[in-house]
C-alpha cells in the first residue's frame, strides 16, 4: 500500500489506520524520552558540579551534547529520507540510552562531558525523526493539531523534569536523573519495533561523507573558540585565530560540497524557499534565547537565590507548561491566520519574556522568574510549532526528513554557539566581579562549586560568598542583555516571512490510504 500525504507518492507503506495511533504513542514516548533529559540535566548541573567540581567545564556538559546532537541532525535527516524513519529513529535511541548508562557511570566532570557526547550523538535523531514521522502520517490540516500534541508530551515531560531533578539530587544521587532514562528508553524502543512498519523500495544512494566531515569539524572548531576564547587564551592569541580559521575553511567547504553532491547533506535548494529560509534564520536565533534560559535560569536561583535544586527545577518547569499549551493553540491560529502572523506572536512573547527578566536580581522571588519563564514557553511555543508545520507543508515525502531537520539542526547550532558564547560571558564577567575580593589565592570558579554544593556552601565566609553571589548577578544580567538583543532579531527576521494560508485541501491523501486516521 503506497501512500502519499504531499500529492507525490513515496515508496512507504504507513501502519494500518487502527494502529496508526499505537505509533503516534510510540512517538510521543521518545520525545518524552528527550525532552525529560534536557530538563533533569539542566536543573541537576548546579548540584552535579559541587560534587565532581569542574566549573569550567559547566557549559561543557551542555555544549557537547548540542554539538553532537547537532552535527547528527541533518545526518539523520537525510538517512530518513534514503533509508526509512524506523532504522534511523532505532538507532539512535539505542546510542541514546547506551550515552545515558555511561553519563550515570561518570567519575568525573571530564568523563561527563564525553559520555554527554555519545548521548548527543544518538539524540539527535529523536526529534527530527519523530516530527518527521508524525508528518508523514498527518495531512496539512492535521499537522498543526498533531504537532502540538507534541509540544504537549514535551511539556509534560520537562514539567516533571525539572522537579523530578530536583527531587532525585536532592534525596538520592545525580546519577539517576540519567539512569532513569533507560526503563523509558527500553519501553519507547519496543513499541517503535512492534508498531511502526515501513516499506522501502530499495536502491543505491551515496552518503555524502564529505559533507558531514566538514560540518561535523567546523562547527566543532566554532564552538570551541568561542567557549574558550577569552578565557583559557586571549581572543587575539595564534589559539584562537586557527581555531576560528578552521571554522571558517571548514564551513566553507561543507558549503561547496554541498553544491556540487550528489545526494547532499543538507540540500541548499531547501533554502530557496522563502518560508524555509526564514523560519531557519529564526529557529537559529530563538535556539540561542532557548538554551541562554534553560542552562542559566537553574544557575542563578541556585546560587545567587540560595534555593534548592527541586526549586530551581520548579522555577524553569513553567517554561514547560507554557510551551504545550502554546504549541496546542497554534494550530489553530496556523489554520486561521498563518504561518506568520502565529510566529510574531510567538516571537513578540518571547521577547517580552527576555524583557521582564531584566529587572531580576537577588531581591527578586522565584515566583516572579518563574512567570518569566512561562512567558517565554508561550512564546516559543507559538513560533517553533509555526516553523515545523510549515516546512512540512512545503516538501514532498521525499525531501520531508532533511527539511525538518534543517530546521531542527539550526535552532541546535544557535543553542550550540549562543550556550558557549554566553558562557564565555558569564566566566569572564565573574572572573572579574569576584577577582578583587576573593583576592589572587582564590579561584572563583572554584568558589562556584562550593556555592552550589549545599554540604560546603554553608563554610565560606559571609563576605566572600557575597562576593562571588553578587558576580553571578552581574554576569547572568550581562547573559540577559544579549537574549535581548536575540529575540529582538529573531522578531525582525519574522517579519521577512511571506504571508500565506495553510489550505486544508492543497495535500489529500489518496482515498486507499489506509495511515492517515480521521478527525
Amino acid at each position: 500500500m503506497n501512500t502519499t500525504l504531499t500529492g507525490k507518492s513515496p515508496d512507504i507503506s504507513e501502519p494500518e489506520k487502527n494502529s496508526v495511533w499505537l505509533v503516534v504513542a510510540a512517538l510521543m514516548l521518545t520525545t518524552f524520552l528527550a525532552a525529560l533529559d534536557g530538563s533533569i540535566v539542566s536543573t541537576a548541573m548546579p548540584t552535579i558540579t559541587g560534587q565532581l567540581g569542574g566549573f569550567n567545564l559547566y557549559s561543557w556538559v551542555f555544549s557537547i551534547y548540542l554539538l553532537t546532537s547537532t552535527v547528527t541532525v541533518p545526518i539523520y535527516g537525510k538517512l530518513a529520507d534514503l533509508y526509512g524513519r524506523k532504522r534511523v529513529l532505532l538507532v539512535g535511541t539505542g546510542l541514546f540510552l547506551v550515552g545515558s548508562a555511561l553519563c550515570g557511570y561518570s567519575q568525573s566532570m571530564l568523563e561527563l562531558v564525553i559520555f554527554r557526547g555519545i548521548q548527543g550523538i544518538g539524540g539527535g535523531a529523536i526529534l527530527p525523526i519523530a516530527s518527521t514521522i508524525l508528518g508523514d502520517l498527518f495531512p496539512p490540516a492535521q499537522r498543526a493539531k498533531i504537532q502540538g500534541w507534541t509540544g504537549s508530551v514535551w511539556g509534560i515531560s520537562a514539567v516533571a523534569g525539572p522537579a523530578l531533578g530536583g527531587f532525585i539530587v536532592d534525596h538520592t544521587t545525580w546519577r539517576w536523573i540519567f539512569f532513569l532514562n533507560l526503563p523509558i528508553g527500553i519501553l519507547a524502543l519496543l513499541a517503535i519495533v512492534f508498531f511502526f512498519h515501513e516499506r522501502m523500495v530499495t536502491r543505491n544512494h551515496k552518503i555524502d561523507i564529505a559533507g558531514a566531515v566538514t560540518l561535523m569539524l567546523g562547527t566543532s572548531a566554532l564552538l570551541i573558540g568561542l567557549t574558550l576564547g577569552g578565557r583559557d587564551w586571549p581572543w587575539l592569541s595564534l589559539e584562537s585565530i586557527l581555531t576560528f580559521t578552521v571554522a571558517v575553511v571548514s564551513l566553507a567547504a561543507f558549503f561547496l560540497v554541498e553544491r556540487v553532491a550528489g545526494e547532499p547533506l543538507l540540500p541548499l535548494s531547501l533554502f530557496q524557499n522563502r518560508l524555509i529560509r526564514i523560519s531557519g534564520i529564526a529557529a537559529l536565533l530563538m535556539g540561542g534565547v532557548l538554551i541562554g534560559i534553560v542552562t542559566y535560569v537553574p544557575l542563578f536561583v541556585q546560587g545567587v537565590l540560595g534555593t534548592s535544586a527541586t526549586i530551581a527545577g520548579g522555577v524553569l518547569a513553567t517554561m514547560s507548561i507554557g510551551w504545550p499549551l502554546a504549541g496546542s493553540f497554534a494550530g489553530r491560529t496556523i489554520m486561521r491566520w498563518g504561518y506568520r502572523q502565529t510566529a510574531l506572536l510567538g516571537g513578540s512573547i518571547l521577547l517580552l519574556s527576555v524583557l521582564m527578566m531584566l529587572v531580576i536580581d537577588k531581591q527578586t522571588s522565584p515566583i516572579y522568574i518563574a512567570l518569566c519563564a512561562l512567558v517565554s514557553g508561550f512564546g516559543l511555543g507559538f513560533s517553533t510549532t509555526s516553523f515545523i508545520v510549515g516546512i512540512q507543508n512545503e516538501v514532498n515525502w521525499e525531501r520531508r526528513g532533511v527539511a525538518t531537520a534543517s530546521n531542527l539542526f539550526l535552532r541546535s547550532l544557535g543553542s550550540t554557539i549562543w550556550v558557549a558564547g554566553l558562557g564565555s560571558i558569564l566566566t569572564n564577567t565573574l572572573v572579574s566581579q569576584t577577582a578583587p575580593v576573593t583576592g589572587p589565592n582564590q579561584n572563583p570558579l572554584d568558589l562556584v562549586n562550593t556555592i552550589l554544593n549545599p554540604a560546603s556552601g554553608q563554610k565560606l565566609e559571609p563576605g566572600v560568598q557575597a562576593a562571588v553571589q553578587s558576580g553571578l548577578e552581574q554576569a547572568f544580567r550581562w547573559v540577559t542583555i544579549v537574549e535581548v538583543l536575540t529575540a529582538i532579531v529573531a522578531l525582525l527576521v519574522i517579519w521577512r516571512m511571506p504571508r500565506s494560508r495553510v489550505i486544508k485541501d492543497s495535500v489529500t491523501p489518496p482515498a486507499s490510504s489506509p495511515g492517515v486516521p480521521e478527525g
